[in-house]
Formats: C-alpha cells, sequence, structure tokens
C-alpha cells in the first residue's frame, strides 16, 4: 500500500470549492469534512494492533460515509490549485496529525485484506 495515499486522500477531499453554491458553506464543508477525518484517522490509531478490527470498522466507516466522501470527491474535481492551497495552509496542523496517524497505522496493517479493500472502497 503506497502510504503517500492518506495525505493525497485527505487532501482531495478537502477540496471544497469557495465559489460554489451548496446548502452548507464551504467552510462549513471543509470543518465537517477534517472531522470525518480525524474520525478515520481514530479508527486506524486506535486498531493499529488489530488489523482485521481495523478493516471491519473503516468498512462499515466508508459505508455509513459513502455519500459524504462522494460529495467531497466531486467538490475536489471542480477545485483550483490556489484553494487547495488556502485549505492546506488553514488545516496545516489537523492535517499533519491525521497523516501522521494514518502513516503509522496503516504501515502496520498495509498488507490486511480487510484494510485493503476498505481503503480501495473509499478511493471508488
Amino acid at each position: 500500500m503506497n502510504l503517500a495515499f492518506p495525505a493525497a486522500f485527505v487532501l482531495a477531499l478537502l477540496a471544497a470549492p469557495l465559489g460554489q453554491h451548496r446548502a452548507d458553506s464551504n467552510a462549513d464543508f471543509a470543518a465537517k469534512l477534517m472531522a470525518v477525518m480525524e474520525q478515520m484517522a481514530a479508527i486506524v490509531d486506535t486498531n493499529q494492533n488489530d488489523c482485521n478490527a481495523m478493516g471491519d470498522k473503516l468498512d462499515k466507516f466508508m459505508t455509513d460515509n459513502a455519500a459524504f466522501f462522494k460529495d467531497a470527491r466531486e467538490r475536489a474535481e471542480k477545485m483550483s490549485e490556489q484553494e487547495k492551497h488556502e485549505l492546506e495552509n488553514r488545516y496545516h496542523a489537523r492535517l499533519t496529525a491525521v497523516v501522521a496517524k494514518f502513516r503509522d497505522g496503516l504501515s502496520r496493517c498495509a498488507t490486511n485484506p480487510k484494510v485493503v479493500s476498505a481503503i480501495q472502497k473509499a478511493q471508488q
């Protein structure tokens, strides 16, 4: 498993185009996305010594949040490089913590079939 994926995934999901009119504001959406990514990182961190449990919990998390992740990916596709840079700056400290939890936990479970399947589900 490529450990660069967590950072790229988090940044891509934080992509909420600033000019897009949505029911929720982009600032609210980005804050919610950061909170969701922190929840996901907590699952990875908490279960890093039990890869099967991590895989099961990530799979449930991905299933429960599938619509949210789909919306986030759609927003990411429309985001400019400047907007990505602004969000990266705004959430730098929190992103760093999330990526560290992903890196540490996923490095232990990178070959576990349940974890691989859950991560692949997130990319769909």
